[in-house]
């Protein structure tokens, strides 16, 4: 029997050039932990931080890496070091529970590290990556083109991300969860015009659209959706950025 996954290989933009490298090791792995937290409801999750500025997540559903990679880059707080996804999706035969990450060597596994790669050469690598393996879909004749459109929306809505001020990522990110503004304005203690401003100039309503329009795409793959609850994103969590709050 074979079970639907989602990769992606998580790297970090001029790690080492702003002579904050153990900040920012140190923020990643509390990123490790964060994103098993948000995953613990999955049938199936890895998340292991390593090599320094990577982070490696396998979990099942073919949504789940792009849901997670999504609202990391909503919550990073490195805007001149910003992430870098490469991912994929698919069927593995195996036992995912199984999968030892260290010497896994899955057809799976090697298209993530090209999409990777391939965010790499842009030069200043800001957003997502996606590398499809034909052998994994039922019309290998048009995967070409699904996987251009997904690699056009993920650049569309990553540059929209990357152009936001911090209120407006942070408003971006609640409405993610709750689309509702005054819901938002309750949470952050703001005035409901302030909310409108901040979803207005920050461009929520087209990066929010385009997220679950991405959603719906690679759902249309899978038969069985990953058992990922959104809201398992705490808002307390510290990766938050208090002052925001």
């Amino acid at each position: 029997m074979s079970t639907p996954i989602s990769i992606f290989m998580m790297d970090v933009s001029n790690s080492t050039s702003k002579f904050n490298w153990n900040e920012v090791t140190n923020y990643l792995n509390n990123l490790e932990k964060a994103i098993a937290e948000w995953t613990k409801n999955c049938p199936f999750s890895i998340v292991k931080h390593r090599k320094g500025d990577e982070i490696l997540f396998i979990a099942e559903g073919y949504t789940t890496a792009y849901i997670i990679a999504y609202y990391t880059r909503l919550l990073w707080e490195y805007p001149e070091q910003p992430p870098y996804f490469g991912m994929t999706f698919g069927d593995v035969e195996e036992d995912p529970r199984k999968i030892d990450i260290e010497t896994w060597n899955h057809p799976l596994f090697k298209k993530t590290r090209m999409a990777l790669e391939t965010e790499k050469k842009i030069g200043r690598p800001k957003g997502i990556s996606i590398h499809l393996h034909p052998s994994f879909f039922s019309l290998p004749l048009e995967i070409e083109s699904f996987e251009s459109t997904l690699n056009l929306l993920f650049e569309l809505q990553c540059t929209l991300i990357e152009e936001q001020t911090p209120p407006q990522r942070t408003v971006c990110f609640l409405y993610s969860l709750f689309f509702e503004q005054k819901k938002i304005a309750d949470l952050l203690q703001k005035t409901p015009a302030t909310i409108s401003n901040h979803f207005k100039k920050g461009k929520t309503k087209l990066i929010t659209k385009t997220f679950s329009h991405i959603l719906q795409l690679i759902n249309k793959e899978e038969t069985t959706t990953a058992n990922i609850v959104k809201k398992q994103i705490i808002l307390t969590h510290p990766l938050i950025r208090k002052e925001l709050l």
